[in-house]
């Protein structure tokens, strides 16, 4: 059985990953593991945002039943 060799590409090149320096090893881990978080806080921030939505739907629904009992406090 023969193994697939990894590759990575950086500016429309392709290199092979045991090709290398250590330190170009590294980054790429560190390239990887950055875009792995960017993807769970851009879903969390999803999230957040829904929640905010929600809870703003829920407040205006509140206030709208307070103003018909009479409780708005005008400036």
């Amino acid at each position: 059985m023969s193994e697939e060799q990894q590759t990575v590409t950086v500016d429309g090149n392709e290199y092979s990953l045991d090709d290398l320096s250590e330190t170009a090893k590294a980054i790429v881990g560190h390239v990887i593991s950055i875009r792995q978080e960017v993807g769970e806080v851009s879903h969390r921030l999803v999230t957040l945002q829904a929640a905010e939505l929600q809870l703003s739907r829920q407040l205006s629904t509140e206030l709208e039943s307070e103003a018909v009992e009479g409780t708005i406090v005008e400036e």
